[in-house]
């Protein structure tokens, strides 16, 4: 019978040692890389719009066919069941939209597909503020699907030590965590820095022709040869233009991003567009065509821009107006417009005398 008892004794203190064994196992075993993440099965398509507010302003920018807009939005009652811990806002009813610039997009969606729980900082209610993790402090970033239900949502608070993280709390929860990632970079509430700025896009190697005519009636318009890259002017006169300031032309406008943009709603006589300071059309293939209109200036001297298909009004710096305000003088090559004059008369003069022979 004792050695029974002392058999038995053995056999649950050797099943003790083995279950402290494996819960400690378990317990320091690394989590999962789906265990890391935030938001472990959201997948790009699923996020149909995205909220960000700080203590200083507001923004949404949400899905609208294919591309992704920005609203400017306001404090105000939250629709039923989209209250995030006392503190919700929607879109202002009749708040322009604009397209959202691409790149900012791209960001956002990358680090909240990627954010993963660092080191878990506090679990402690009462420290949420040291952290800037709290209503009061922290940017509420919040995250819906195409239904307007609430996917879920954060706050982003202070710079760790190394500046390139930050503290992270799910709401809702009390877990602060260490993030990487420099997400206050990405997620910043000012609606105006969302904006696409790009006011023109093409492909320098396809135009064709280009036509500038400024206010005082004066016009000039250079084209493309048929072969190797000289450029000719075509009116209003005849001759060779200077590469170098068709390139500055080219390279001005293809790429022609705005500063800001100009929200007073004036009329379109008070922001200069009945009697343009310049307009620039860019001539294609099939007589496509780009135009580009410099209206007056603002208040700060950047001029107001409109262009194709496009309903806001941008502002643009001086420097951007006065590389494209060229008149025939600056465009006209003279030495070789000269050359190809002298090339022309002579031309023109043999013809003559063979028509005299003949």
């Amino acid at each position: 019978m004792k050695g029974n008892k002392l058999f038995y004794a053995v056999v649950i203190l050797v099943i003790a040692v083995l279950t402290i064994i494996i819960s400690e196992n378990l317990s320091n075993k690394s989590p999962s890389e789906s265990e890391k993440k935030f938001f472990p099965k959201l997948t790009e398509s699923s996020i149909s719009a995205i909220s960000i507010k700080d203590s200083n302003d507001s923004v949404r920018i949400r899905r609208k066919g294919d591309i992704w807009v920005v609203d400017a939005y306001q404090t105000a009652s939250a629709p039923s069941g989209l209250s995030i811990e006392g503190d919700s806002s929607k879109p202002v009813g009749n708040s322009k939209t604009y397209q959202a610039d691409s790149a900012s997009i791209s960001s956002v969606l990358e680090k909240v597909l990627k954010m993963e729980k660092g080191v878990l900082i506090s679990d402690n209610q009462d420290k949420q503020s040291i952290f800037e993790v709290d209503s009061a402090k922290g940017t509420l970033v919040e995250l819906w699907d195409a239904t307007g239900k609430t996917i879920g949502s954060f706050r982003i608070g202070k710079n760790g030590a190394d500046w390139s993280s930050n503290y992270v709390r799910m709401t809702g929860s009390n877990s602060v965590y260490m993030v990487g990632g420099s997400l206050r970079y990405s997620f910043f509430s000012d609606h105006k820095r969302w904006r696409d700025k790009t006011i023109i896009r093409f492909d320098k190697s396809t135009v064709k022709r280009i036509t500038l005519i400024r206010k005082d009636g004066a016009s000039v318009a250079v084209a493309k040869a048929d072969t190797g890259n000289t450029w000719n002017i075509v009116e209003p006169t005849k001759g060779v233009a200077k590469t170098d300031q068709i390139d500055e032309i080219l390279n001005t406008t293809y790429s022609l991003n705005a500063f800001d943009f100009d929200e007073s709603e004036a009329s379109d006589s008070a922001m200069g567009f009945t009697k343009p300071e310049l307009t620039v059309v860019i001539g294609f293939p099939n007589d496509a065509t780009k135009k580009i209109i410099f209206g007056s200036k603002d208040e700060n001297s950047r001029y107001r821009v409109r262009t194709d298909g496009k309903e806001h009004v941008f502002l643009v710096n001086d420097y951007d107006f006065d590389k494209l305000n060229k008149d025939l003088e600056k465009l006209t090559d003279k030495e070789a417009s000269k050359d190809t004059s002298e090339v022309s008369k002579e031309k023109k003069s043999d013809s003559k005398a063979k028509k005299k022979k003949q």
